[in-house]
């Protein structure tokens, strides 16, 4: 209450920052609330809340057994180290965690900190409550399934920091050492999985790793574009593929580069057809590229029928390329 006024202040200080960017930026009151206003509908779009739905970013209630299993899943190998405190229990505990370390493991976070928090809360100083407050808040994006599969898993440390604050002293040894295991087991996994991408696509751009479903029509489109486009065209490619454009140095557009379902629904099909209207790309290039992950499985089949439609009256079909992923081509008009 005493420095109410400076606390207000050094709240919309970066409020205001923010906005005077976009104001050196010509942006007039009437784009910022149209911005605001497109934040507000993508926020509410049903395709979003089923992509955040099927990651588990949103809470359900069907997780709280999940959340049980994977406390008692870890607490097996903390009590088992901490009960006979030896360390030639180690190559025990790490057989253990790789045959039960899912991408989901991380999930038993939230309600642990939870539970420990309200339990230590007298013993814990004023700079551990707010760290644990604080990594709580930043981290709810991916608290109600903290798995290694799902965005901002950056967040982890302030999950584990956390943990560790709160842990009884005698215990703190005990997770260090599952910590360090978890690590080496995940980051190996991580690496065997990045060895399956192993085919090699190189252009004067540079080179990427594929895995070969995807690979070999991802090369051969590279190829296509390089023999028959010029550098000047503009080549766009949905539901989305960028990796395209950048290994073959083409434009794709600057708004609408990706027309995966959320982005549909956000902008709706009309603004869509307008821009592709008013830019004319050269190329648009539809893949049967799997979106379920975002409700609707296929583009110009599920959703955007009257997008697809406009491209079918005023483009013309070249060629389509590629086995398990399929890329249709089509050139626009004269």
């Amino acid at each position: 209450n005493k420095d109410i006024l400076k606390n207000f202040i050094a709240l919309v200080i970066p409020f205001l920052l923010t906005i005077l960017f976009l104001v050196i930026q010509k942006a007039g009151l009437e784009n910022i609330i149209a911005s605001f206003q497109i934040i507000l509908h993508m926020g509410s779009a049903k395709t979003l809340l089923w992509f955040y739905s099927v990651m588990g970013l949103v809470f359900r209630w069907e997780i709280i057994p999940i959340y049980i299993f994977n406390i008692v899943k870890i607490l097996i190998p903390i009590l088992l180290l901490q009960k006979f405190q030896t360390y030639w229990l180690i190559p025990v505990v790490l057989i253990y965690l790789y045959f039960t370390l899912t991408p989901e493991i991380l999930i038993f976070a939230f309600p642990l900190i939870l539970i420990l928090f309200a339990h230590r809360f007298q013993r814990l100083n004023f700079n551990e409550k707010v760290f644990i407050v604080a990594g709580m808040l930043i981290s709810m994006k991916v608290f109600f399934a903290l798995t290694l599969m799902a965005y901002g898993v950056f967040f982890i440390p302030f999950a584990l920091i956390s943990l560790f604050i709160l842990s009884p002293n005698n215990y703190k040894r005990t997770l260090c050492i599952i910590t360090i295991l978890s690590s080496l087991i995940i980051g190996g996994k991580n690496i065997h999985s990045l060895a399956i991408k192993d085919f090699k696509i190189t252009s004067p751009r540079g080179t990427v790793f594929a895995d070969r479903s995807y690979g070999n029509s991802l090369k051969e489109l590279i190829q296509y574009i390089d023999k028959n486009t010029s550098e000047k065209d503009n080549v766009v490619i949905y539901p989305e593929c960028l990796i395209v454009n950048f290994m073959s140095g083409r434009d794709s557009d600057n708004k609408f580069y990706s027309l995966i379902p959320l982005y549909v629904e956000t902008f709706g099909e009309d603004i869509i057809i307008g821009r592709l209207d008013i830019t004319k790309p050269e190329y648009v290039i539809i893949s049967n590229y799997d979106t379920s992950i975002y409700y609707y499985s296929h583009f110009a089949k599920d959703y955007a029928g009257r997008v697809f439609s406009y491209i079918q009256d005023n483009y013309e079909y070249q060629k389509s390329i590629g086995e398990n992923l399929v890329f249709t081509i089509y050139k626009r008009k004269n």
